[in-house]
């Protein structure tokens, strides 16, 4: 997650002179979603024209699709369930989207998220209701959540084996 002070100074990017730099922290700042809508209105005001005009696009498009607050972040696009409809092909076109514009520096994870923010955009525009786009953020957010829950199983039980094989390989250290 970025610090406060990195999203303020992406919102400053905004009205770099370089092209490039302002529509990397334009992407960067469009894919974190929800969480900078207060800011992103505050930007809104703000006296370099461009800083102000970007802003108020951010908030736009982020106000356009809802995430429900209960997960603190938007959940990746592969989430989706394997039963989806055209499932691999939304993923690969919708990730190649967000890769396509996030700057080359992002990390690839938040391409899967920013992906998601897209895709739902999408689908509220061809008419889903807000409380499908909620039910579909849940299903996301649940699988992800269960996704970490083993991952950090999984840790756990490799961490688990390496001290137990350790410690067969140094029988000594067992010793008072």
């Amino acid at each position: 997650m970025e610090t406060i002070l990195a999203v303020l100074l992406l919102f400053l990017q905004l009205g770099s002179l370089k092209f490039k730099e302002r529509e990397a922290a334009h992407n960067r700042l469009q894919g974190m979603g929800p969480i900078i809508l207060p800011l992103a209105n505050a930007f809104a005001s703000h006296t370099d024209p461009e800083i102000a005009t970007r802003s108020r696009r951010i908030a736009v498009f982020i106000s356009e699709v809802k995430v429900p607050f209960n997960h603190d972040k938007i959940p990746w696009i592969d989430m989706l369930p394997p039963q989806w409809p055209n499932r691999d092909n939304v993923l690969r076109v919708y990730l190649e989207s967000a890769r396509s514009l996030m700057s080359s520096e992002s990390l690839d994870w938040m391409a899967w998220r920013y992906a998601t923010l897209l895709y739902a955009r999408d689908l509220k525009r061809q008419g889903w209701s807000q409380a499908k786009l909620d039910a579909m953020f849940l299903v996301l957010a649940k699988a992800e959540t269960e996704w970490w829950d083993n991952h950090r199983r999984n840790q756990e039980e490799m961490e688990k084996q390496r001290k137990e094989q350790e410690r067969l390989e140094n029988p000594q250290g067992d010793w008072p």
